[in-house]
């Protein structure tokens, strides 16, 4: 299955630029960053008790979460050197790792994917597997998605619009099987007092 991944830049306190891959999860109730993207941004952290529940699973404290503040943007034009488009600043919750490398397997453009033909895509290696360093809840996901969806033919994945360019999801048939994997779907609470 193909995720909702793209391609992003987040501007450290210093208006230092850094590539992270993201993940767009509706289901989850607040955003989550990797302990290696937020040493490497350097970012103060905030102490808050974090709990987190997933399907059919108790809830767990996390005891040492730590939550930090950043500014994501739109990848667009890094290369050459220069920022466009919006910025959102975020509140993140720091966990070692968020998931596993998506997607679970390659997943190569199939030439019936027309729907695909000619959008900018928010992550155009979507299909090759790679580490997450964002997740970005629902807390974003509302004020990042677009009018605009673009389905394709059975067993192709769909696009949709976002700010950052179109995402692609969606269960992917291969040689006479549809590839699925688990959706994790989390829940999060969070005492803002300090602990």
């Amino acid at each position: 299955a193909l995720m909702m991944t793209r391609q992003m830049v987040v501007v450290t306190s210093n208006s230092r630029e850094i590539k992270a891959r993201t993940l767009l999860d509706c289901a989850s109730s607040t955003s989550f960053v990797t302990e290696h993207l937020a040493r490497r941004l350097q970012l103060p952290r905030q102490c808050q008790r974090v709990q987190v529940a997933g399907i059919g699973g108790p809830e767990h404290q996390l005891s040492s979460c730590s939550v930090v503040r950043l500014t994501v943007a739109n990848r667009k034009s890094v290369d050459l050197g220069r920022l466009s488009g919006p910025r959102w600043k975020i509140e993140a919750a720091v966990l070692p790792k968020i998931t596993t490398k998506l997607p679970a397997s390659p997943v190569s453009i199939d030439r019936s994917w027309k729907h695909l033909s000619g959008l900018r895509l928010a992550d155009p290696e979507f299909g090759v597997p790679g580490n997450i360093d964002i997740l970005l809840g629902a807390d974003l996901f509302g004020r990042v998605v677009c009018q605009g969806r673009r389905k394709g033919p059975p067993g192709s994945p769909m696009a949709i619009k976002t700010c950052f360019g179109w995402v692609v999801s969606g269960t992917v048939r291969h040689k006479g099987h549809t590839q699925y994997r688990p959706v994790p779907v989390i829940k999060v609470f969070r005492d803002f007092t300090n602990t």
